[in-house]
């Protein structure tokens, strides 16, 4: 999946870039992560790393923190704060509509906003260890994995773009 901001459509619109997340009408108005303990929260971090580079990526967190940002533990944790409402944007996937989609929420309050135009690739990975104990049982299972109606159901049930370009997937996915 992408990572990018979602935010409630309702009742702002999101800057279009991570300068615009500074400016003092949006402060305390970003829910993210913690990269610490959160995939999502270490994907922006790297973002914002991508963005201002190895020198200028403190400083941009130092001006989030200066704006109010609010950074809580784990995806879960900022997702159902913003959906609480507790602010109007949280760093979150860029298929939160197909999620909304299918929970009948209101699309409107499930924007997307890539910042910069760009989001940030957050891919899962599988491998075979050099050491492991049934190297060609293991090959057997990821090829079982990467099947095209076997990527297609862990992409509707994870909210997640496959790998696989075979995979069927339901309308929503291209609509959203």
């Amino acid at each position: 999946g992408y990572v990018s901001l979602v935010y409630d459509g309702t009742s702002i619109t999101a800057p279009e870039t991570f300068e615009g997340l500074l400016a003092e009408d949006v402060a305390g108005d970003l829910i993210a992560q913690n990269p610490a303990s959160s995939a999502t929260g270490r994907a922006f971090l790297l973002h914002t790393v991508a963005a201002f580079g190895p020198d200028g990526y403190l400083d941009y967190w130092a001006d989030l923190q200066a704006n109010d940002v609010r950074v809580l533990g784990s995806w879960s944790d900022a997702y159902s704060a913003w959906s609480a409402g507790e602010a109007p944007m949280v760093v979150s996937y860029s298929t939160d509509q197909v999620f909304a989609d299918r929970n009948d929420a209101n699309l409107e309050k499930h924007q997307i906003r890539f910042l910069n135009d760009q989001g940030y690739a957050n891919p899962e990975g599988m491998a075979v260890f050099a050491d492991a104990n049934e190297p060609e049982l293991a090959r057997e299972f990821m090829s079982f994995l990467l099947r095209p109606e076997v990527q297609g159901a862990i992409a509707v049930r994870y909210v997640a773009s496959p790998p696989n370009t075979d995979a069927a997937l339901p309308r929503a996915y291209a609509e959203l």
